[in-house]
């Protein structure tokens, strides 16, 4: 499956080198695109952990992670 992410998505995927099996924070997860390329750039092996704060965002980072089919990351409200 492709995907087109903003050039500070590819930016962001080429500095932190996330590998297999790794464990990932995004705190600012809405809409998901970011959170779910670390998740595909991981192989779909390990945790992501996406963060937002508001339920609208938390729902618009969930409904992206089921649209690109990633199943290792969870979104959660933050306070």
């Amino acid at each position: 499956q492709l995907a087109m992410h903003a050039p500070a998505v590819a930016f962001l995927l080429q500095l932190l080198a996330p590998a297999s099996g790794s464990r990932v924070l995004d705190m600012c997860a809405s809409p998901g695109g970011k959170t779910t390329a670390l998740a595909q750039a991981m192989g779909d092996q390990g945790v992501v952990i996406a963060l937002d704060r508001t339920h609208a965002k938390v729902r618009q980072t969930a409904g992206c992670r089921i649209a690109a089919g990633a199943s290792l990351y969870a979104a959660h409200l933050s306070a």
